[in-house]
C-alpha cells in the first residue's frame, strides 16, 4: 500500500538501516536536489524484523505488470544477497549493465556496485552497504552505540561445522 500511494519510481532496499543511509547520502550528495525516486525498506510489518534480501526477492518477484511504478530491488553483493538476485525465470540478465529486469518491465534488481578499495570483501561476497564507508566510520561508536558484525555459521558437514565470517548486521 505504501509504494502504491507513491507516484516515483521505487527503490526497494533489504533492510530499514539501508533506507537512512542512501537518503543521507542523497542528501549530502545532492543537497540542493530533490530526489526523483523514493527509497523504502521491503519490511512488511514494520517492525524491522520481516526485512533483508528474501523478503525483497519475494517483492520483486511477485511484482504485477498493472503496477503504476518501476520499483528497484537492491540487493547486498554478499552471499545471501546474491543468492536471492537469482530471483525467478521472470528476471533477465542484462549482462551489459548488470542488472535484471522483470519480463513485465516494471520491476529490476540489482546488486550493490562493486568498488575496487572493497575487493576483498567483494571477493568473499562479505559486501554489504555498510561497507561502503570506510573503516575508520564503521568502527566508530556514538554513546556507546555502533555496527558489530559476527560470523555466521554456512555449511555442517559429516558433523563438523564450518563456518565463515558473513556480513550480518546487528544494531546496537
Amino acid at each position: 500500500e505504501k509504494i502504491k500511494s507513491y507516484e516515483k519510481p521505487v527503490i526497494v532496499t533489504e533492510g530499514k538501516t539501508d533506507v537512512s543511509i542512501l537518503k543521507t547520502a542523497w542528501n549530502k550528495l545532492f543537497p540542493d536536489k530533490e530526489m526523483n525516486f523514493e527509497i523504502c525498506s521491503c519490511d512488511t510489518i514494520g517492525d524491522g524484523q520481516s526485512a533483508g534480501c528474501d523478503m525483497l526477492k519475494n517483492y520483486l518477484t511477485s511484482y504485477r505488470f498493472d503496477s503504476a511504478h518501476l520499483v528497484i530491488g537492491l540487493f547486498d553483493r554478499d552471499i545471501k544477497g546474491i543468492k536471492a538476485f537469482e530471483l525467478s525465470n521472470n528476471f533477465v540478465l542484462d549482462k551489459s549493465t548488470l542488472y535484471k529486469k522483470s519480463k513485465n518491465n516494471k520491476a529490476f534488481a540489482i546488486l550493490l556496485p562493486e568498488i575496487e578499495s572493497k575487493k576483498e570483501f567483494i571477493k568473499y561476497k562479505n559486501f554489504c552497504i555498510e561497507f561502503m564507508f570506510d573503516e575508520q566510520y564503521l568502527t566508530t561508536q556514538v554513546d556507546g552505540k555502533g555496527l558489530a558484525l559476527t560470523g555466521e555459521t554456512i555449511e555442517t558437514f559429516n558433523g563438523i561445522t564450518i563456518s565463515k565470517n558473513n556480513a550480518s548486521e546487528t544494531w546496537f
